[in-house]
């Protein structure tokens, strides 16, 4: 799947659904949401979702997994001394 994920209609697909489900949990808790509720906001058929994701805790957990990763890697570039204030940093912000 690596060839797949540098496609850009993949992975526009994927900023799709991550961005419909950042909308309905502005709404809603994730147990409130459904597939049919996710594909219509992204404006995508729910055999699309099936090619991505089983289930919306699986989106949901991807997207946690890819914030965590940004700030990772955010913490990598910049030269901090205590990772608390890093921390503390990110959630003022």
């Amino acid at each position: 799947m690596p060839e797949r994920i540098k496609d850009r209609r993949y992975c526009r697909t994927q900023r799709l659904l991550e961005e419909a489900l950042i909308r309905l949990l502005k709404k809603k808790n994730i147990h409130e949401i459904s597939i049919f509720e996710i594909t219509e906001e992204a404006d995508i058929s729910r055999a699309t979702f099936y090619l991505h994701y089983k289930s919306p805790y699986e989106l949901l957990t991807a997207l946690e997994q890819k914030l965590l990763d940004e700030i990772i890697d955010a913490y990598k570039v910049h030269d901090v001394a205590d990772p608390g204030d890093f921390l503390l940093a990110i959630y003022a912000y």
